[in-house]
């Protein structure tokens, strides 16, 4: 728990406090107590009026009127300020204090309408109001008992100067010291409980703050994580379905055009290097059918874009309006309602392919964490294409491959055709017997019969030629057999041939081994190239071999 939230400030000096929370406590306080005074205080009203009429005092029916009806001038006059309204209030109960003492001395209710004031005083006004009603009851309460006791007023019945002494002055002087005691005694208490009241809702009202602050930036988080979650599901997405392409362009397009839809971007383009890698072609657009950008002539240069910044710096460049940055210069593809872009380098294994330049029409689409997704999504993108590219300049080495070789296949069969005086075999019922490969249709006849045609690694090095007899027509499962046979005639043929090669080859290198063990079993000159001219006419099977060796350039 973080105790910061708990420490208590400097508080004010008692006297001071009159913080907005604490006047708005006061005046429901004092609309609720004044409003239930007025209703209540009628009954009140119309006793003391019912005793004084009896009594025929006429000026206390009057003062009695005046006060009850300043009291609901002080309850329901709103227009008038709600301070000023209990200071009125509280003047009132004083005033009711020092009348009630005037008609009924220390035996009446003079005392309890004089502590009500105090009280009233420091909850609706301030613990200093309250300190100074105290202080001027306890003045006005023993000044009274003064003029009393010096007959500067006279009781206001005879049976009140039997019950009281004239010169009994010590009874006012008791009395006022226990109303003083009385009533700074309360004012401090409800001081003391205003001051901690006005204490604790401070600090509630700054926990209240802080966990709606609090509250805010977990929302906030919240909402980043929720856009984080998204961002990544969409990022999974598009790397799903541009996985299984193998065409470049087609990774290009698919990618820009799942960015666009699944983002809801304004505007997305893609540049890739040119072969020497001095120029960037914007090689796909994508966004609203009015704003795509033709890709047709788009290169920019390394050195006059924040696409060749971004792909110099390897990492992502974003800009919005309002950063103090004159846009127009920035980018070069830049559309009319774009509000803020950012530019993604295509990063492959060792180098940079190229960049993904993403617009939008709002100013807060782009920020760290976005920056960061879309980063991720441009090296995947750019592994995709960097495997589609060795893939594809494998395939077209194993194409190149396959040629050479069947060039060389198909040059080794025609050699070995040219070899044999007849390089074809018949089987019929006469007999099997060599025959000219050219003889297809013996003694011209048209028959029926099937033609298929013998290929080793995609050359063409000859044919089978089967008819049968009666001019019979073939049968799908005979066609497929003999295809069937066929097929296992050129492995058996291919491999017979490197065979025979090999064996060759092999007789060749025995037979050029022993010549030169022949010509190294001596040191003469003479001898060694006598040596070798008779091994070479042995080997060659030459009619002559010469051997010799001249100090003169050959001619």
């Amino acid at each position: 728990m973080n105790t910061t939230l708990f420490k208590q400030k400097k508080q004010p000096d008692p006297q001071q406090i009159d913080s907005a929370i604490l006047q708005t406590w006061r005046e429901d306080i004092f609309n609720r107590i004044v409003t239930i005074a007025a209703t209540a205080g009628i009954a009140l009203y119309l006793a003391n009026v019912i005793a004084l009429v009896q009594n025929e005092d006429w000026e206390a029916i009057a003062l009695y009127t005046g006060a009850y009806l300043w009291l609901l001038a002080s309850a329901f006059l709103k227009v008038i300020p709600a301070k000023y309204r209990a200071v009125s209030f509280v003047t009132m109960v004083f005033a009711l204090g020092v009348l009630s003492s005037l008609q009924t001395l220390t035996v009446g209710d003079g005392r309890v309408w004089f502590l009500t004031s105090a009280v009233l005083a420091v909850i609706f006004l301030n613990r200093t109001a309250g300190l100074i009603f105290t202080a001027l009851i306890t003045a006005v309460w023993i000044g009274i008992g003064y003029l009393f006791s010096q007959e500067f007023i006279a009781y206001p019945y005879q049976q009140m100067a039997a019950f009281v002494q004239r010169d009994n002055f010590s009874v006012w002087t008791t009395t006022g010291v226990a109303l003083f005691v009385a009533a700074l005694t309360v004012v401090s208490s409800v001081a003391t409980l205003l001051r901690n009241l006005v204490r604790t809702l401070e600090e509630s009202q700054q926990l209240t703050k802080e966990l709606e602050s609090q509250s805010s930036t977990l929302k906030e988080q919240s909402q980043a994580l929720e856009r984080r979650s998204a961002a990544v599901e969409s990022s999974s997405e598009i790397s799903r379905a541009v996985a299984p392409l193998l065409d470049t362009q087609e990774i290009i397009e698919q990618s820009a055009k799942l960015i666009l839809q699944n983002f809801n971007l304004y505007h997305v383009g893609v540049f890739i290097f040119t072969s020497d890698r001095e120029m960037l072609d914007l090689k796909v657009s994508e966004g609203h059918v009015e704003h795509v950008i033709s890709t047709a002539n788009q290169q920019i240069d390394l050195i006059e874009d924040m696409v060749g910044t971004a792909i110099t710096n390897r990492r992502a460049e974003m800009h919005y309006d309002g950063d103090g940055k004159d846009a127009t210069s920035l980018l070069k593809i830049r559309l009319p309602n774009t509000r803020s872009y950012a530019v993604i380098p295509l990063r492959g294994s060792d180098d940079v392919l190229g960049a993904l330049v993403l617009q939008s029409e709002n100013l807060d689409t782009f920020d760290a964490d976005v920056l960061a997704n879309f980063q991720m999504l441009s090296d995947q993108i750019g592994m995709y294409l960097e495997n589609a590219r060795l893939l594809q300049e494998r395939e077209e080495a194993l194409v190149s491959e396959r040629r050479a070789y069947g060039e060389l296949t198909q040059s080794a069969w025609r050699d070995y055709a040219s070899s044999k005086a007849k390089s074809g075999y018949r089987r019929d019922a006469g007999g099997g017997k060599m025959v000219v490969a050219e003889e297809i249709y013996p003694n011209g006849e048209q028959v029926e019969r099937q033609h298929v045609s013998i290929k080793i690694r995609g050359q063409l090095i000859g044919y089978v030629n089967a008819q049968k007899s009666d001019g019979q027509a073939w049968t799908s499962n005979e066609k497929a057999l003999l295809a069937t046979l066929t097929t296992q005639l050129e492995t058996v043929m291919d491999s017979a041939r490197l065979y025979t090669e090999t064996q060759n080859r092999a007789a060749q290198e025995r037979m050029v081994g022993s010549a030169a063990a022949k010509m190294r079993e001596t040191l003469d000159i003479e001898s060694v190239l006598a040596t070798a001219a008779n091994e070479l006419r042995n080997l060659l099977d030459a009619a002559e071999a010469d051997v010799w060796i001249s100090p003169e350039q050959e001619t």
